[in-house]
């Protein structure tokens, strides 16, 4: 299981640290998970702009978030927070990031066609075009 939040130190008077617990974000979409998020081992979530479309989800469905997609491509990144000194903003840490696009050899199916933008392997290289694949559209399943 993981914890989608960080303990960090915070810098709130030059010298003194304070410890936190911050939530990880979801950079891209300006979203940032709630308190006490666990996804347990083999599980999965839904971060949607509209959470309320996911209602017969079969995972928990997160959001909403006030930013937008592409759907000519986007890069979206799962930072998790690092300390935050005095006076500065915090750090924000990239633990996976993807870069996708809508042309090839990206598939392209997606953009516009019905399809789905799928993930073939979760545990390898998110960034690369060959972990990917078109797909039926079956959110929340």
């Amino acid at each position: 299981s993981v914890t989608l939040m960080t303990s960090v130190m915070t810098e709130y008077t030059p010298g003194v640290f304070t410890p936190e617990d911050i939530s990880w974000r979801l950079e891209g979409t300006g979203y940032e998970f709630p308190d006490d998020v666990v996804i347990g081992a083999g599980e999965y979530i839904i971060v949607a702009k509209d959470p309320n479309m996911y209602g017969s989800a079969t995972c928990a469905v997160y959001g909403p978030y006030d930013g937008k997609l592409d759907n000519g491509g986007e890069e979206i990144e799962l930072q998790i927070p690092g300390d935050k000194e005095y006076g500065e903003d915090r750090y924000w840490i990239p633990i996976e990031k993807i870069d996708y696009d809508d042309e090839a050899p990206w598939p392209t199916s997606p953009d516009g066609g019905g399809d789905s933008l799928e993930r073939i392997n979760v545990t390898t290289y998110g960034r690369d075009y060959s972990n990917w694949q078109a797909g039926s559209p079956t959110p929340g399943n």
